[in-house]
């Protein structure tokens, strides 16, 4: 069972990533950035690791297909008073 432990980020881990203690927290910031996660039986998340050990990412194709540039129609279209 401690090969499968490595595959998972660490409680103190998933604390350092996202700044919060409680495992209800913690979901709800994960769910919120679309962390790929499950929830234990006792309530406390668990997070995959990718092989270079950073979390899985649930929409990782999604994020990586979208355009990193501020949409310039949006912004022309706004006038300053």
């Amino acid at each position: 069972m401690s090969a499968d432990i490595s595959h998972y980020m660490t409680p103190l881990e998933l604390k350092d990533l996202t700044g919060l203690t409680q495992s209800a927290a913690q979901i709800r910031w994960l769910k919120a950035n679309g962390i790929e996660h499950f929830v234990r039986v006792d309530g406390k998340p668990r997070v995959p690791k990718d092989e270079k050990g950073h979390p899985i990412r649930a929409n990782a194709e999604i994020s990586a297909s979208r355009d990193p540039e501020p949409n310039f129609a949006i912004l022309r279209s706004v006038r300053l008073s």
